[in-house]
């Protein structure tokens, strides 16, 4: 019995020293309380010293490390379409000492907690959404669902790092009827497009008529005016050369030498054989129409 005592004492001592010390291991906090009263902040990792039992006790611990709650939330689309939309949000207690303690006491069942905001957040973001906008916009979705849970769970001692959309996952009906919803609008649009182009190329063709046309016709309105320019000039100096002639003489004259010329141009042809129906009756009316021509200018 005289033993007992003494190692008693030892055992006691052991654990009143061993409660002083307080090794905390790394990505891990440790909350303490003085006589049941919380500290206003965390133990960090390494060697810690409090004062022994039962002044100081160790409460609890708190994970450090990034958790992450995957989970696959039912929504309504504002297009009535019903599907599963898989979420995982990563998310950690806040390392800073005072984020640490808030993290240990305002959340009971933090990952339960946080489970449900995220159920309610999207459901009601994906139900102002399309499922073509669901599929399109799922970037919008995450930053929407992470700035609203940062800023909810912030004041409870915890960081969301991320939220992550992934694929709807709509039924197999549901998947069908969209695929052929896109088909027949990829269909409509590459018509619209074919008709589109087909349009821009009659236009351009009857534009490149019209400017052709309206070429043409300037270059026979230059052929003429110079033709009539020549035949002016033509006159003018067969005039100068003999000025007792007539202006019927001289057109009838240059008339019938175009025509000579015109002979002598075709026989430089050798199978190209040419009937000249031409008599000077003829060759005075288109000279006395020439002049006539002259006179109205």
């Amino acid at each position: 019995m005289e033993f007992i005592i003494p190692i008693l004492a030892i055992g006691f001592l052991i654990l009143f020293i061993k409660s002083m010390v307080q090794i905390v291991p790394g990505k891990t906090a440790f909350i303490v309380e003085t006589f049941g009263k919380p500290w206003n902040r965390a133990l960090t990792p390494g060697l810690n010293f409090i004062l022994p039992w039962p002044i100081h006790a160790v409460a609890g611990k708190v994970s450090l490390q990034l958790l992450e709650i995957k989970t696959n939330v039912a929504v309504k689309t504002s297009d009535n379409v019903f599907l599963g939309l898989p979420v995982a949000v990563q998310y950690r207690a806040d390392d800073a000492p005072a984020g640490t303690v808030k993290a240990f006491y305002e959340l009971a069942e933090p990952k339960e907690q946080i489970s449900s905001f995220i159920l309610n957040n999207v459901r009601q973001s994906a139900a102002k959404m399309t499922l073509e906008e669901l599929f399109q916009n799922r970037d919008k979705l995450q930053m929407v669902v992470l700035e609203e849970l940062a800023s909810r769970f912030s004041a409870y001692g915890y960081i969301i790092e991320a939220v992550l959309v992934d694929q709807p996952q709509p039924s197999a009906e549901v998947q069908e009827s969209f695929n052929r919803v896109i088909a027949s609008q990829r269909l409509l649009d590459a018509a619209r497009n074919e008709g589109e182009a087909t349009r821009i190329k009659l236009v351009k063709e009857a534009e490149a008529e019209a400017e052709s046309k309206r070429l043409q016709g300037e270059g026979i309105a230059n052929m003429r005016k110079a033709i009539a320019e020549g035949i002016e000039e033509s006159m003018l100096t067969i005039k100068k050369a003999a000025p007792k002639l007539s202006d019927v003489e001289i057109m009838a004259f240059l008339t019938d030498t175009n025509r000579l010329d015109t002979i002598s141009g075709a026989a430089t042809h050798g199978n190209l054989i040419v009937v000249d129906m031409q008599d000077a009756s003829a060759a005075r009316q288109i000279a006395m129409t020439g002049v006539g021509v002259k006179s109205v200018k």
